[in-house]
């Protein structure tokens, strides 16, 4: 059993990240909004697994383009490191998150979440990709907390 204050802690912790991610994935950049609402819903997403993930690695590769290379970096990092805190957090705070079946269904469940609001929203593109590599930075965290145990 954690100490009051160390759990206290973590709690804080986890509520400032919260605060901070609402705030990158909702409130950040953001592109400018160009004609019909349902006309700019049907541009913003890709359902197509790897996809972007792929055409990143590519730039990567192959691009000597330094905007665009660190472009795809930090979207391809961002998107994972991003999200291992919360990996980490949900079940070092309940218990209920322990099961990795509950985690993974709860995970998953999020991050479609996220990426729907981010899209109905216009703040961003819903993108099956990020589902993979948020869920890839999720898992880190988790696999984290289980070894800290």
């Amino acid at each position: 059993m954690e100490k009051p204050n160390k759990a206290r802690g973590l709690y804080v912790l986890f509520f400032l990240y919260c605060i901070w991610m609402i705030f990158l994935l909702f409130f950040g950049t953001r592109q400018p909004s160009l004609g019909d609402y349902w006309a700019q819903i049907a541009e913003n997403y890709s359902i197509k697994p790897l996809y972007t993930i792929r055409n990143y690695l590519w730039v990567l590769q192959n691009s000597s383009n330094t905007a665009l290379i660190r472009h795809c970096a930090v979207n391809l990092l961002g998107n994972v490191l991003l999200f291992i805190p919360l990996g980490y957090f949900f079940p070092r705070l309940w218990r209920f998150f322990r099961p990795f079946w509950r985690f993974f269904l709860w995970a998953i469940s999020l991050l479609l979440l996220i990426e729907c609001l981010q899209l109905f929203s216009l703040r961003g593109r819903l993108d099956v990709d990020d589902i993979i590599l948020n869920f890839s930075g999720m898992l880190l965290g988790f696999i984290f907390h289980k070894f800290l145990k």
